[in-house]
């Protein structure tokens, strides 16, 4: 993890799926907005964005459309109908 300035920190992980674990990323985007991608030697995948521990999208950029996730968490005021 490396701090690039006030706003903005940089996480890499190589070869894992730690970074895009939901209950890791919660305490992290505390404050703040976080987004975690994945993507697998199949090229299957995930993009995840948090918003002061509240989820925001949570899908596969390959094979699903980007839509609004449920909002779950400390942020919460809203949730699609999926």
């Amino acid at each position: 993890m490396t701090r690039i300035d006030d706003t903005w920190t940089l996480v890499v992980e190589d070869n894992g799926v730690l970074g895009t674990t939901e209950s890791l990323l919660r305490s992290l985007s505390t404050g703040t907005t976080v987004i975690s991608h994945y993507r697998a030697s199949n090229h299957r995948g995930r993009l995840l964005m948090l918003t002061n521990q509240g989820v925001d999208l949570d899908f596969d950029p390959v094979t699903a459309p980007p839509r609004p996730a449920r909002r779950t968490g400390a942020g919460s005021v809203c949730s699609s109908s999926t």
